[in-house]
């Protein structure tokens, strides 16, 4: 089977790294090309790809009006012959011609995304959430779920007889982009705060992550009084992620929306506890809360904080219930089962 890839960039995000994974896997028994449509890409991260793996760089200027990267996209496309065209952003799809359609699979990766309408096009939910979220939006849309996974080899665990001493810190990790109006940073914040106000003042926080909220978030910790708290990492790439992830206590994904949440499958998979809103892509991939520390899903600093002193209150019931969360995360969301439901949607046709 030949298999065509079509993405706009190439960075060190969580999306990309992981079609790296799982094209890695894919060319074991395929053949798998990949299109970059844009100048934007990490040669750090496309030298991970397996050598068998065609990476065909179109160099188009992000936002370019201009014809002729639609004609070299479709030429290139049309000389590829591909069995599958597998696109990963929804505009991508609009600049395919729609005598390709009917080969194409496209991942929504999030919710609330306006899609391009076709009825040839098949569509793969990330997770039931997307999937109900596009149902509900576009009535009759072609669309399976197939969750999203990781390389839980590569991930290194905590150890599990760790537990917080009374006078060390109390470490709480978040991953993502900085964009408090999404991934929900700011809650996190206040939660802080408000623990200190309770004369908690053990907590540190770190976010892993870089985006255009740092200043506006940087600007509320200092407002909050809580600055010597908090830590910006900036971007780290995967490799020091999964090396250090098992360095904190615990994870915290205060997200007000999600359609799935990598960062959620990765902690607990580095038997991290892990505290999340009690609904959308996070909640659903950890059992409906039921393998982890969850609050109410309606910008709730005062949930969220009492939630992390459930944890750090009583850390060996977290710790069990982190240990369910790594089997089931393992037996649910790895790369190779992920693969496998691709194959056998792409032979369904």
């Amino acid at each position: 089977m030949k298999i065509l890839h079509c993405m706009f960039g190439m960075g060190v995000g969580g999306a990309e790294t992981m079609l790296i994974d799982i094209i890695n896997r894919q060319v074991l028994t395929d053949k798998v090309t990949l299109i970059i449509i844009n100048n934007l890409y990490s040669d750090n991260l496309l030298a991970k790809l397996k050598p068998e793996v065609r990476v065909i760089k179109l160099n188009r200027n992000p936002g370019s009006k201009n014809p002729w990267w639609l004609i070299r996209l479709n030429y290139t496309v049309l000389l590829l012959k591909p069995d599958v065209i597998h696109v990963h952003q929804s505009n991508a799809v609009k600049m395919l011609l729609p005598v390709f359609y009917n080969k194409v699979w496209r991942t929504i990766h999030d919710l609330n995304l306006v899609l391009a309408k076709s009825a040839t096009i098949r569509h793969i939910a990330i997770s039931d959430a997307v999937n109900e979220d596009v149902s509900t939006r576009y009535p009759g849309i072609n669309v399976t779920t197939v969750a999203n996974g990781i390389n839980c080899d590569s991930i290194r665990q905590k150890d599990y007889s760790h537990s917080p001493s009374p006078a060390t810190t109390f470490k709480i990790v978040q991953v993502g982009r900085l964009e408090h109006l999404k991934k929900g940073q700011d809650i996190l914040l206040k939660a802080v705060s408000i623990l200190k106000s309770r004369g908690i003042d053990d907590i540190e926080v770190t976010f892993i992550g870089e985006g255009d909220s740092e200043e506006e978030l940087k600007g509320l910790a200092r407002s909050l009084g809580i600055s010597d708290k908090i830590h910006f990492d900036g971007m780290r790439n995967r490799d020091y992620i999964y090396e250090h992830l098992a360095d904190y206590d615990i994870m915290c994904h205060p997200a007000r929306y999600e359609g799935f949440g990598l960062v959620i499958a990765e902690g607990a998979t580095a038997l991290l506890p892990v505290i999340i809103p009690d609904s959308g892509g996070p909640f659903e991939i950890l059992g409906q809360g039921k393998y982890c520390e969850v609050y109410p899903a309606n910008d709730d600093a005062e949930g969220l904080a009492d939630a992390i002193l459930r944890v750090k209150n009583d850390y060996n019931r977290a710790m069990e219930r982190a240990l369910q969360a790594r089997k089931h995360v393992i037996a649910n969301y790895s790369i190779k089962n992920m693969v496998n439901k691709y194959r056998e949607l792409y032979l369904s046709k």
